[in-house]
């Protein structure tokens, strides 16, 4: 659908207009929007909640002035009041602030696209009051694959199918999330957008936003994704026998109780010999594996009728 040079992009069944004009790269005061542990890829589209007034004012300030923002993850996602460059990794993306949304009983959300990588060179000087942390940086332009190259098309295509069957598995995962995977057709933007989703480190992701090359970081990426689901496959397993155990458990509990209420019934406990052996253990000393035996053998005598032969064998 398009209109006066823009493009429609649904977000959670939200309408967004995409302006196709791009913001202005000042990479001599780049404003900085920090996060916590989101690693953002090239070509992407995402909603970053901006739970810092720090940051909300910067996107405000941004947008107001047309100018691209660059989004980089913290080292430490515990940092309230990040600096650059010692609480900021170096690498990041150029972004252009497509909306923010403030609707009720949400946070404010900033829809960003993403455009090249860059390497901050040093902390600057912001051109707005309400911008808290600019950066000097490079940009660094990824070369998109060639349209003839199969390996990257096989790649993608392997590395989508990977992220659909780990979706499968995970319980709370977003429907927009599967049904984007499925639309994108550009091999470079679904790895790079898988990148972005998927349940690994940040400091893994970081490892791949520095790969020069969308090839490599595909390759890189389907590993991460393979050990994630092999993880996610042993926890299931590990899961399901502690269930079983428990419930092997629990099973024995109840029926060791039902054998003692039906022979309580049947032969009572008064005068019981059972009762007046366990006294008799507790008050006189014994080495460990000694009481171990006992306890054992006095176990094998309550389950036995009073009346029965086997009953004065155990009993002796």
């Amino acid at each position: 659908m398009k209109k006066n040079n823009e493009q429609a992009e649904s977000l959670s069944h939200l309408e967004i207009a995409m302006p196709k004009d791009k913001c202005l790269v000042d990479t001599d005061s780049l404003p900085i929007l920090p996060t916590r542990d989101l690693v953002l890829f090239p070509g992407v589209t995402y909603p970053i909640h901006l739970g810092r007034q720090t940051s909300i004012d910067t996107a405000r300030a941004a947008e107001e002035k047309s100018l691209a923002i660059g989004v980089v993850c913290q080292k430490d996602p515990k940092t309230e009041s990040p600096t650059i460059p010692d609480d900021l990794e170096d690498i990041g993306v150029v972004a252009d602030i497509v909306k923010i949304l403030e609707l009720p009983g949400a946070p404010v959300t900033a829809l960003v696209r993403a455009r090249d990588k860059f390497k901050i060179i040093a902390a600057a000087e912001p051109t707005d009051p309400r911008i808290a942390l600019a950066a000097q940086v490079k940009t660094i332009h990824e070369p998109n694959p060639r349209k003839s190259d199969t390996e990257v098309e096989a790649l993608a295509s392997t590395v989508k199918e990977t992220a659909l069957e780990m979706l499968k598995s995970m319980a709370n995962a977003p429907a927009e999330l599967e049904y984007n995977i499925r639309q994108i057709e550009q091999p470079a933007l679904l790895i790079n957008y898988v990148a972005t989703n998927a349940p690994v480190s940040a400091a893994k992701k970081i490892e791949l936003l520095r790969e020069p090359k969308v090839k490599p970081r595909g390759i890189n990426l389907l590993e991460a994704l393979k050990h994630n689901e092999q993880l996610i496959g042993l926890a299931r397993e590990i899961g399901e026998r502690t269930s079983h155990a428990l419930s092997q458990q629990q099973r024995n509990a109840f029926l060791q109780q039902q054998m003692e209420t039906i022979r309580q019934e049947l032969y009572g406990n008064d005068d019981d010999d059972t009762v007046r052996f366990q006294e008799r253990a507790d008050s006189t000393e014994m080495p460990e594996e000694v009481r171990k035996t006992f306890n054992r053998e006095l176990t094998k005598l309550s389950r036995f009728n009073p009346q029965s032969p086997d009953y004065a064998v155990q009993y002796s």
